[in-house]
C-alpha cells in the first residue's frame, strides 16, 4: 500500500494506535540512500486491539521514499555506554509514531512530510520523505525484504 498524502498517512497510523509500544526490528537504507525501510513488530490489530499472539512477531515495514532527511537521536546513558552487552530489545520499544502536522515542503515535484518515531526517553528518529510504502511481512530472520 502506498501513502502519499497527510490524510492517508494519519489514517493509517491511527489504525494501529500510532504504533504505541511497538518494537523496531530492523532499519536499513536502499537505492543509494533514497529509501529508508523501518520494520516494526506490532502489538495491535487493525481494530486497535492488542493481538492475542504477542509471542509471534508480526511485522509492518515502512519504506520511506524520496528520503530527504534522517536523524537518530540516541539517548544512551552511562550504563549503556560502559556495558553495551546489557542493551536488549527494550531499547527499540517506541512510545508512538507521529506525523508532524506543521511540516510540509511543496516547492519540489512532490510534497514532503516529516514523521517521528518517539520513545519515552529522549531518543527519537526524524524522517523527511514524500511517500510511504507499507507492507505486512511474515517475521523471518531477515525481517523486511532488502
Amino acid at each position: 500500500m502506498r501513502l502519499d498524502n497527510r490524510h492517508e498517512i494519519e489514517s493509517f497510523l491511527g489504525l494501529y494506535n500510532n504504533f504505541e509500544e511497538c518494537i523496531i526490528e530492523d532499519l536499513f537504507f536502499k537505492s543509494y540512500g533514497t529509501i529508508l525501510t523501518v520494520c516494526l513488530d506490532i502489538i495491535w490489530t487493525e481494530d486497535r486491539q492488542i493481538r492475542q499472539n504477542l509471542e509471534e512477531k508480526e511485522l509492518i515495514c515502512f519504506s520511506f521514499l524520496n528520503l530527504q532527511e534522517f536523524k537518530l537521536y540516541n539517548d544512551l546513558n552511562e550504563k549503556m555506554i560502559e556495558e553495551p552487552e546489557a542493551i536488549n530489545w527494550g531499547i527499540n520499544e517506541i512510545a508512538l509514531v507521529k506525523l508532524d502536522s506543521d511540516y510540509y515542503i511543496s516547492n519540489l515535484p512532490k510534497h514532503f512530510y516529516k514523521i517521528f518515531f518517539i520513545w519515552e526517553s529522549n531518543r527519537k528518529i526524524e524522517i523527511v520523505f514524500s511517500e510511504i510504502e507499507v507492507q505486512k511481512q511474515e517475521a523471518t530472520r531477515q525481517h523486511c525484504q532488502r
